[in-house]
């Protein structure tokens, strides 16, 4: 019994990955204001999350350009649209390093607005963007 997989009420074994779209994220001013390729590349973070990675998802600007065949401009335009209309949150910033012959980088680390976080309640920032602050 424990080599089999539980299966859903589609005959699909229920550890197959997805990303749960919910209405109420479309449904947001923020959602409508994202360009097709910040939607795309939001998409692509989401991919990454497993359901205890949140705020330890590493996803860099060259992954981006790389996935959605676009440039480096456009990425990361996306990336800074996805942040200012709260859908992610930069919990470490990237960098690169050439000195010293390191020749490496190390990508930025993001947190999804609208998933738990470390035991902690989705933010959800997004709903609240374009909202007029009294």
């Amino acid at each position: 019994m424990s080599g089999r997989k539980r299966m859903n009420a589609f005959g699909q074994a229920s550890s197959r990955k997805h990303i749960r779209l919910y209405n109420w994220i479309m449904d947001t001013p923020a959602w409508s204001a994202l360009p097709m390729g910040a939607r795309c590349l939001l998409l692509e973070v989401w991919r990454r999350h497993t359901g205890q990675n949140n705020g330890q998802i590493s996803y860099s600007q060259r992954e981006a350009v790389k996935a959605l065949g676009c440039g480096f401009a456009s990425a990361a335009r996306w990336f800074t649209e996805l942040e200012e209309k709260g859908f992610l949150v930069a919990e470490r910033r990237g960098s690169f390093n050439w000195k010293h012959g390191a020749n490496e980088g190390r990508a930025t680390v993001w947190r999804l607005t609208m998933e738990p976080c470390k035991g902690e309640r989705a933010t959800k920032e997004l709903a609240s963007w374009g909202q007029s602050k009294k």
